[in-house]
């Protein structure tokens, strides 16, 4: 079995064919898997729907009520995974494992966040305008996710079995 592990700097252009297939999963999937731990040190799971930006940061909107967001309240170190749900075994895979931190955006910080998401996502502007009115009328708000380091793997770009890593500038 091959694992090339190939380091790269997601903030340096010198690798655009990575940063182009990140870029690519990002934009094309629109759920994500996300892990947190609890106080106790137990994992926890749940699946959301994202959005990125070019800062190299996932946004997500969830009530802080839920588990996840109470547990991120706590401890803002999480995992992400990022893979098409629609894959056929035998497929070429492609997909992201992302680690990071994520904190609640608070509403002065909001907007930025719905723009975001609202890209992706544009069906959610027929319940919501803006980031004031969600704040306003849902119990859900946005959380950032900062990506420190991740891997990739996207056969079809790079070979079979050929996983990449990669870290953001600055963020450790």
């Amino acid at each position: 079995m091959k694992n090339d592990v190939k380091v790269i700097d997601l903030s340096d252009t010198a690798d655009d064919g990575v940063r182009a297939s990140v870029n690519s999963i990002l934009e094309n999937v629109r759920l994500l898997t996300l892990a947190t731990v609890s106080p106790s040190g137990a994992p926890y799971v749940n699946t959301c729907y994202y959005a990125h930006d070019s800062d190299w940061c996932l946004h997500i909107l969830t009530p802080p009520t839920t588990t996840h967001a109470k547990f991120l309240s706590s401890n803002p170190a999480c995992a992400v995974n990022i893979v098409d749900t629609n894959h056929k075994v035998g497929d070429p895979i492609s997909g992201l494992q992302l680690h990071g931190r994520a904190k609640l955006v608070d509403e002065t910080h909001a907007q930025r966040s719905f723009e975001t998401y609202t890209e992706k996502h544009k069906k959610f502007l027929e319940y919501a305008p803006n980031a004031e009115f969600v704040y306003s009328n849902f119990q859900s708000r946005f959380f950032r996710f900062e990506i420190i380091r991740g891997k990739l793997i996207d056969e079809r770009s790079f070979g079979s079995e050929n996983y990449i890593e990669f870290s953001v500038r600055g963020r450790s």
